[in-house]
């Protein structure tokens, strides 16, 4: 089944941000944070600094079910 025909409860799709094991799931949503910087990686992935709970972190950016 592709993107544009997805069930009605398919569940939005949103950048996360990984920051390990200070998270269950290690993965989170990015308008979760503070952003701090963006820019790209040498293969062209989006890499974000942010601040969470204190800490500072830098992540690739990747969409997944919110």
């Amino acid at each position: 089944m592709g993107l544009y025909n997805m069930p009605e409860d398919y569940a939005e799709l949103c950048g996360h941000v990984y920051v390990g094991k200070d998270h269950p799931e290690g993965w989170i949503p990015a308008d979760w944070t503070e952003f701090k910087d963006i820019s790209e990686d040498f293969e062209g992935f989006d890499v974000m600094s942010f601040k969470w709970k204190g800490k500072e972190y830098s992540s690739k950016i990747t969409n997944r079910p919110r």
